[in-house]
């Protein structure tokens, strides 16, 4: 059996607690391994042990082997149930302060998983209002979360504490400086309005709303696209959002919004991966037509997502094309043509995350730049197989994947 083949197959199976019905002789004990490493780069390891664990395949393994495995997917297991309750209990000391926090992604997406703890979440992402994201940055230090300086006109900000459990507090769901979903925070004003209520670890936690939610899941996973990809993780949560939420959806309006970004290429293939290879029940999620058409873009998408990890980090090359795809797509909205100069010399937001002090220092961007050129430049112009030429290769490839999405001309 093809591991990625088999890793889909399990995946199916676990996300919707059921098991596979692979024989003994299905996988053999290299194949094994190589599935559990696909699976730690989707993050999906408990999900396909959920569906594995009493399979004949599996247990016709050698014993060492498998009480490895067990014993792995119980750590990530337990662990997800301890950063679940941490979060329970400081949603209602936020709640208890004033604060109207809303979750996005994470823990709601983990609301429609039939078995909660094998969705493993690195981070929680908390939406709050503009006017509450000081104090709250402030309240979450004093419940001993601890972060680096966060300017005033910040977007977000990470907050780590030793409990495992990692916030990332945000002002809007993306960027505004961000140059394809940055105007797209508009469609999100009234969000704590709409917003639901959910008994989940441990908690009542507010999350966002059907039509939000199901937005924001297809423009997330549409904006790591862009960038070095996505994961088969991203792919079941939006399928089990849509069967969960379909029939309050206003589908016609989420089809509008992916129209002005250029994403209904996008997700007619995600809903494609989900309908093909996940048993979507397409009319149960109330799927309109325009996102149900067999393009061939499906199978497409789900290798590339397959081949990158769960947000492009398998490899250092596909973590760098970011800079190649980024670039094209930018350079296409604003009608003009990518180039490798540009990909050598990103803007300086493109920049901040991996070299934090052009945020106070922008003026150091010139010696960003010459550290990106260090380390990459000389291995694209002298080594045809250097980590710098793998990255363009990747780059490329996945340009022309955004042109079939229909993502950019």
């Amino acid at each position: 059996m093809e591991i990625r083949q088999a890793l889909v197959q399990a995946v199916c199976a676990g996300m919707r607690s059921g098991q596979v019905a692979w024989p003994a002789d299905a996988l053999t004990q290299q194949d094994w391994e190589a599935l559990r490493t696909l699976a730690r780069e989707q993050q999906v390891l408990p999900v396909v042990v959920q569906s594995c664990y009493a399979s004949p395949a599996f247990l016709s393994q050698e014993a060492a082997f498998r009480h490895e495995l067990l014993g792995r997917n119980r750590l990530q297991v337990v662990g997800q149930t301890m950063r679940s309750a941490a979060l329970g209990a400081l949603w209602k000391e936020l709640r208890r302060a004033g604060f109207t926090p809303v979750i996005m992604k994470g823990a709601a997406c983990r609301s429609v998983w039939p078995l909660d703890m094998v969705r493993l979440s690195s981070d929680e992402d908390v939406l709050v209002p503009r006017d509450q994201f000081a104090a709250c940055v402030d309240l979450l230090r004093g419940q001993g979360f601890t972060c680096g300086d966060v300017a005033e006109d910040a977007f977000e900000a990470g907050l780590r504490r030793k409990d495992g459990l990692y916030i990332e507090l945000h002002r809007a769901p993306f960027d505004p400086e961000d140059t394809v979903l940055g105007g797209c925070n508009p469609w999100f004003d009234g969000v704590y309005d709409r917003c639901i209520t959910v008994e989940t670890d441990g908690a009542a936690l507010q999350i966002m709303g059907g039509d939000d939610h199901m937005l924001l899941l297809i423009l997330h996973a549409f904006k790591h696209l862009l960038h070095s990809g996505f994961g088969l993780r991203q792919v079941c949560d939006i399928v089990l959002w849509a069967e969960s939420y379909g029939a309050q959806i206003d589908w016609e309006t989420i089809v509008q919004r992916c129209r002005t970004v250029r994403a209904v290429g996008f997700a007619r293939a995600v809903f494609g991966i989900g309908a093909k290879y996940l048993d979507m029940d397409t009319q149960k999620a109330c799927l309109p037509a325009e996102l149900l058409c067999d393009d061939g873009t499906a199978e497409l998408l789900l290798q590339d997502l397959l081949s990158g990890g769960v947000f492009g980090t398998a490899s250092r090359s596909r973590h760098h094309s970011a800079t190649v795809t980024h670039n094209a797509v930018a350079a296409d909205r604003a009608g003009e043509k990518s180039s490798l100069l540009q990909s050598l010399f990103p803007p300086r937001r493109q920049l901040e995350g991996q070299y934090p002090y052009l945020k106070k220092s922008p003026w150091l961007l010139p010696a960003a730049w010459t550290t990106r050129l260090a380390r990459y430049g000389a291995e694209v112009l002298r080594r045809s197989d250097s980590d710098a030429a793998e990255t363009l290769r990747i780059g490329r490839e996945r340009t022309e994947l955004l042109r079939k999405l229909d993502i950019m001309d």
